[in-house]
Order: C-alpha cells, then sequence, then structure tokens
C-alpha cells in the first residue's frame, strides 16, 4: 500500500488532498517530509476564509495553531507511538465540534499561541488523516502509555472510574465526581467534570461498549467550572445539557459568580485545600468554555432522561443548584450541596462547601433539610467518596461542621 491514498475522507469538507490510512503511512510521511504539523480545524478552506483569534484576549493570532508531528530528539521509542500520543492527546479537538477533522499541513512558524503550540502561516495542506488511523492511534496510545498519567497526580488517569451501585458509574478525576448512570432506557451523565475527566468517560464509555452519542442527557446540578467541563463537548455531539433555570447563565459564564469570601486569601488561611485546587488546575479547571444548557431541571419533576431523577432545589452553593434523587435504587447524587471532601479545605466527611465557592451558606444548610427528606441510602457527592450511611446522618453531620 502507498503511503496515502488519494480517497479524500469520506464525509468530508475541504480539498480534493490525499488520506493517510495507517499510522506506519504516517510515520513514513513525517520521516520523509519534516516539519509536518497537524490540525483539526473545518479545513483549509475555511481556515483560510477567517482570521484566527485568541478567544480569552481578543487578539489576533499570527498563524494558525497547530501540533508538530516530527518526534524531538529525546524520543527514542518508535515514531508511530510519537505520532498516536501526539494525535491521541488532542482528538478532543474533533470531540468538541462534529466537523472539525484532522489534516497534516506545513508552512512558515511565525510564533506560538497561548498554550505554547506553533503558529503556521503560508500554509500548505497535505494529507487527511482518516478514522481508521486515528482509531489505531488511540488503541496504540492506551496500550503503549500510562495514558494520561503524568507527575502532576494519578488524579487524571484514564482508568478514574469505579460502578458504586449496579448502573452508577462514578466519574473521579481530581477530587471532582460525576456520574454515568445506564439503564435499560438508555445513559445520563450527572454533572460533567473537568475538561480532563473525558479521559476517564471514554475510558467507561468503551468499557460498556459505548459512545459519546449513547449519553442521552448531561444533568448539572449547578453551573460551576468544575462540573461544567465536558458539557460543551458532549453539547456539540448533539447531547441535550440541562439545568435550573437560576443556573443557566452560570453554566454558559461558569466562572461569573462571587462567592462569599475570597478564594485566595481563604486558601492562604486554609492551605490544606490548595493540593485539590492544584489538582483541578492540572485537570483543565482554567480552561472551561461554558454551555448554552437547556433550563429543563424543574423542582420536585422527573427529569425526562434515563432513570428519571427527581429534581431537588438546593439553593445556596449556587442560586440553580439541585439535587437529583434515583428513588427506585435509594440513590442522591448530591452535587455540592452535600460533599465528603470540601475542595478548599481537603476536610473530608459531610459538609457544605467552604465560603471560598459558596454563594450563601445559610441558604445551603437550610438546603440540607430537602435532602434529608429523600431517606436515600446512598449519597453520590460532587467531591469526595460516597457516603453509604445514609442521608440523613450525613446532613446532621453536615450540620455539626456548620459555615465554614
Amino acid at each position: 500500500m502507498s503511503a496515502v491514498d488519494q480517497t479524500t475522507e469520506a464525509k468530508r469538507p475541504g480539498p480534493d488532498l490525499p488520506r493517510v490510512l495507517r499510522l506506519a503511512e504516517l510515520a513514513a510521511l513525517v520521516r520523509a517530509t519534516p516539519g509536518l504539523h497537524v490540525r483539526w480545524s473545518e479545513g483549509p478552506d475555511r481556515d483560510a476564509a477567517r482570521t484566527s483569534i485568541d478567544t480569552e484576549s481578543g487578539l489576533r493570532l499570527p498563524g494558525l495553531s497547530v501540533n508538530p508531528l516530527d518526534p524531538e530528539a529525546w524520543w527514542t521509542r518508535p515514531w508511530e507511538d510519537w505520532l498516536a500520543r501526539q494525535l491521541s492527546q488532542y482528538r478532543h479537538l474533533g470531540d468538541e465540534n462534529p466537523d472539525r477533522y484532522a489534516w497534516v499541513l506545513r508552512g512558515e512558524l511565525v510564533g506560538r499561541g497561548p498554550d505554547c503550540e506553533p503558529l503556521l502561516s503560508d500554509v500548505e495542506p497535505v494529507a487527511l488523516l482518516s478514522g481508521e488511523l486515528l482509531r489505531e492511534a488511540e488503541e496504540r496510545y492506551r496500550g503503549a502509555f500510562d495514558a494520561g498519567r503524568g507527575p502532576e497526580d494519578s488524579a487524571v488517569r484514564a482508568t478514574a472510574w469505579s460502578e458504586d451501585r449496579p448502573g452508577f458509574f462514578r466519574l473521579t478525576v481530581a477530587d471532582t465526581n460525576c456520574y454515568l448512570v445506564r439503564t435499560a432506557d438508555g445513559a445520563t451523565l450527572v454533572d460533567a467534570g473537568l475538561p480532563a475527566t473525558g479521559r476517564a468517560l471514554d475510558a467507561l464509555l468503551r468499557h460498556l461498549g459505548m459512545r459519546r452519542t449513547d449519553i442521552d442527557a448531561v444533568i448539572l446540578t449547578h453551573g460551576h467550572f468544575d462540573h461544567v467541563g465536558m458539557a460543551r463537548s458532549l453539547h456539540a455531539a448533539d447531547v441535550p445539557v440541562l439545568v435550573h433555570e437560576r443556573d443557566q447563565r452560570l453554566a454558559r459564564h461558569p466562572y461569573s459568580y462571587r462567592p462569599a469570601r475570597a478564594r485566595v486569601p481563604y486558601l492562604i488561611s486554609h492551605p490544606g485545600g490548595i493540593p485539590v485546587i492544584g489538582r483541578m488546575a492540572l485537570a483543565g479547571a482554567l480552561a472551561v468554555r461554558g454551555v448554552a444548557a437547556r433550563a429543563d431541571a424543574v423542582d420536585g419533576v422527573r427529569v425526562d432522561a434515563p432513570g428519571r431523577p427527581m429534581t431537588i432545589h438546593t439553593p445556596g452553593h449556587t442560586d440553580g443548584h439541585c439535587a437529583y434523587l434515583f428513588p427506585d435504587a435509594g440513590v442522591l447524587v448530591s452535587g455540592d450541596a452535600l460533599v465528603t471532601l470540601d475542595p478548599y479545605t481537603g476536610r473530608c466527611g459531610p459538609q457544605i462547601v467552604a465560603d471560598a465557592a459558596t454563594s450563601d451558606a445559610g441558604v445551603a444548610l437550610r438546603s440540607l433539610e430537602r435532602l434529608a427528606g429523600t431517606g436515600a441510602d446512598l449519597v453520590l457527592p460532587g467531591h469526595g467518596e460516597p457516603w453509604a450511611g445514609g442521608i440523613s446522618r450525613a446532613v446532621a453531620s453536615a450540620l455539626r461542621v456548620g459555615r465554614h
């Protein structure tokens, strides 16, 4: 087989470019043509018709953001391993927008982007990367590397999931939980974690023989950045995202809230929270993009999604915070209305979240009464380990801790 197939990628727009089918073929192409890069976008024609902008600053970029395919000088493993890693670590860019695809290009290096990625001008498209190649890269990456593990911590390992009760799968990344609930009718994701949670979600879905598009709905307990991390990419894959109407704006702008106490001074006076917040930052907490969620989570009404959880409005942490009760299973997903680990103090045990992230602690403490009324025997919190001692005992413990 030749290094590239002249058939363009099926169902992909753009120019008539050769298509690379296998990792070995891509490695041969990179060896023969130094200076190649990969880009995820809607294609060369769309890129040429518009200006690249740094979304956070609003400044114009002098070139297209790309990722290099040439291995570094220190790399002694097979070139295919390097390429598998490069492609897999940035494949989420395609998941966030189904119209994006991976293509190979070369050009003049004119600078670095906000994440230190190369910026190219005078771009020359070279080839498209096939879906078969990307799947091969993903499989090789998972097999050849301790995927997702870095010096920061094991918090972002790709296999950070467990089944707490039949059909209730907890995804934990950087001490932040979200839950995939699988029933005979489908699957519901409660909360969307951090950006790095995507690797854990994909690992779980592969284990279950599912894909992201098999998720029927994402239900948000609230709109803070550490619960919205994957929501935008799932929404782009046509998965509906639901939230209470009073947190609809926060879900779109997940940093636009004012807690009872300023976060930085609070952390200085409570250094036990610094390692947790550091892990969250490394898992993408500082780069979350909001989502246009539907205001379909209504207090006292079952959500029209697999598992049909009952919505319980529990304001205080945020104005629109909700917990979700799965009455048939005796499971309550409490979000941040009640946690067993406070990220801002590092303290374990049932409690509300510290003033550094809570809007109104008095209201949050009163909302605990609504949780106690559910009678749930298993509590699945937004942060910390599950609580199997019953919701009444958890609430009593949280009330003893009180505001902090």
